[in-house]
C-alpha cells in the first residue's frame, strides 16, 4: 500500500486530497446555520433579553409602589407576574435583574411575587372582612 501510494503520480495524489476536501466541505455545508439565520437569532435573544428585563422592571416597580395603595396595584401585579411568566421570566437559564435588587433565578422572581401578591390579597381579604364585620356591628348599635 505505502509502495502504491508512492507511486501515485503528484496529481493524482492532488485529485485525491480534492476528493476529500470536497467531502470535508459537504459535510461543513450541511451542518453549518446560514448568517443570516444565526444573525435573526442573535437579535431575536437581544430583543428577548430586553423584553424579559422590561417585565421585571415593571413587576418590580408594580410591587414597590403597591405597598402605598395595595388594592389598586393588585391587579396590577397579577398582570406583570403573567407578562413575566409569559414573555419568559421564568426560564431555568434566565436570571432577573431587578433595578435596586440583587440578581436571582428568574423562577425565584416570578415565585417571591407569586408569594408578595397572595400575602396582599389575603390582607386586602382580611381587612375587607374585619371592616364589614366592624360596620355591620355599628348598624346593630344604631338599631338599639
Amino acid at each position: 500500500n505505502i509502495i502504491r501510494v508512492s507511486k501515485l503520480s503528484s496529481a493524482q495524489l492532488k485529485r485525491r486530497e480534492h476528493k476529500q476536501n470536497i467531502g470535508h466541505v459537504d459535510t461543513l455545508a450541511k451542518h453549518t446555520v446560514p448568517l443570516e439565520e444565526l444573525e435573526a437569532a442573535q437579535a431575536r435573544i437581544k430583543s428577548l433579553g430586553a423584553a424579559r428585563q422590561e417585565a421585571v422592571d415593571k413587576l418590580n416597580t408594580v410591587r414597590i409602589d403597591g405597598l402605598a395603595d395595595q388594592e389598586k396595584t393588585l391587579e396590577e401585579l397579577k398582570a406583570a407576574i403573567v407578562a413575566c411568566r409569559d414573555i419568559g421570566v421564568g426560564h431555568k437559564k434566565y436570571s432577573a435583574d431587578p433595578k435596586g435588587g440583587e440578581k436571582q433565578a428568574g423562577a425565584a422572581f416570578i415565585k417571591s411575587a407569586q408569594v408578595w401578591a397572595d400575602l396582599v390579597a389575603n390582607a386586602n381579604t382580611k381587612v375587607t372582612k374585619a371592616f364589614e364585620a366592624a360596620l355591620a356591628d355599628t348598624a346593630n348599635i344604631a338599631k338599639l
